[in-house]
């Protein structure tokens, strides 16, 4: 990030919300719970374009993030048909991490704890049994899904939706890093890119 309202690479400029900030001394865009802060990309990551997708978040939650006061769907192109996403306290899929697959999927994984940095992974592979699963901190999640993605919003969003569906989707807290990947990660590269895209040493 360099300023300005928008944050990207060379490859994708993504939109910041009219609330978005940016905390200098983590180095971290901040989401304050409210849709006016989430950040947009206009990018297409739907099943069609990438049968195989892997997502990744690095996310801290403030202290006063309540999960039972939002869904926390901080990385999707949700349309309301639960599309792919990265999920972390929504209680129609269990109230920790999960991703949406066409469907409701309870990964069995626990929420993230509030006031410390997070890696956050959701891997995707189209029409493949018990293909799909999401990681947390390098710990894949204990049940796995088979993912039956439509293609979602034409872009998808940092931080909550675009559309709340009558109840927040937004997360509060800080995310420093965002990714994607042409391609779904194999279990064993999981802790790899934990250890690689942490902000701590």
């Amino acid at each position: 990030y360099t300023g300005g309202n928008t944050w990207g690479n060379s490859k994708i400029t993504c939109n910041l919300g009219s609330q978005t900030t940016y905390n200098e001394a983590e180095q971290a865009m901040h989401i304050n719970g409210n849709r006016e802060s989430v950040i947009v990309c206009p990018y297409e990551i739907g099943p069609e374009r990438f049968p195989r997708l892997t997502m990744e978040v690095v996310f801290k939650l403030d202290s006063d993030y309540d999960p039972t006061a939002s869904y926390g769907w901080i990385f999707g192109h949700d349309d309301g048909g639960f599309d792919r996403s990265f999920i972390i306290s929504d209680t129609r899929f269990g109230g920790g991490v999960s991703s949406g697959i066409g469907n409701v999927y309870n990964s069995g994984a626990p929420t993230p704890s509030n006031g410390v940095w997070h890696h956050g992974l959701a891997v995707f592979r189209q029409g493949v049994v018990d293909g799909s699963y999401t990681a947390l901190d390098g710990v894949i999640s204990p049940v796995k899904a088979t993912a039956n993605n439509n293609e979602g919003e034409p872009n998808f969003s940092i931080g909550g939706l675009v559309n709340d569906f009558g109840f927040p989707h937004e997360m509060k807290g800080l995310i420093r890093y965002f990714n994607f990947y042409d391609g779904a990660l194999s279990e064993d590269q999981v802790e790899a890119m934990y250890v690689r895209n942490t902000p701590w040493p």
